[in-house]
């Protein structure tokens, strides 16, 4: 195994373990460090440094659309839906949580299109995933308790991508699709498992 590759990825693992994400101010610092080390030919420290970096400057591409959130409460947004969770049994439940890919906001296009989770407190029609929708969202990065003790949601959040959260207001329009292969064995799955 290249060692180059091993530091390249244990520097770009470490941010794991990062209390927080560090500013353009460190990447630069850690720039000006790579140098000396390619001087020096010192190939596994380099690596992890570049690891390390290309992380960072990932992170900070990947949230920079958090900056578009400013302080409106209110969002229109469009999606497709990756996949929809309903709370009981029955259908028409009066509450499901979504789980969409943004293609706008505000009728902005999203260079990076991020993943965001959002809570339906009312009825909604079956949405396959691939549906295309347009809704009234409140929107604001993700966040949870973070209990020193416990769990930290933001970081459990941010581990599946998930960007930001919010609550559905109003749906404006909804372009389902058929189910696809995979909804329709689970949906039989689910009768079975019943009956």
């Amino acid at each position: 195994m290249d060692l180059r590759l091993l530091s390249f990825a244990l520097g770009a693992s470490s941010s794991l373990l990062w209390p927080w994400l560090p500013s353009w101010e460190w990447g630069g610092l850690m720039l000006l460090l790579a140098l000396p080390l390619a001087g020096g030919r010192c190939w596994r420290l380099l690596f992890l440094l570049l690891g390390i970096l290309w992380m960072q400057v990932n992170l900070h591409y990947r949230l920079a659309w958090l900056d578009q959130l400013g302080k409106k409460t209110s969002h229109i947004i469009t999606a497709h839906v990756q996949s929809t969770e309903s709370s009981g049994e029955k259908e028409g439940d009066k509450f499901a949580r979504l789980l969409l890919r943004l293609d706008t906001l505000d009728d902005r296009p999203l260079i990076v299109p991020p993943l965001v989770r959002v809570n339906a407190y009312q009825v909604l029609p079956p949405l396959p995933a691939g549906s295309r929708v347009t809704l009234v969202t409140s929107l604001k990065p993700a966040h949870g308790l973070a209990n020193e003790a416990g769990m930290d949601g933001r970081r459990l959040l941010l581990g599946k991508g998930i960007t930001a959260t919010g609550n559905l207001r109003r749906v404006i329009a909804l372009d389902t699709v058929p189910p696809g292969v995979r909804d329709r064995w689970l949906a039989a799955a689910s009768r079975a498992w019943e009956g």
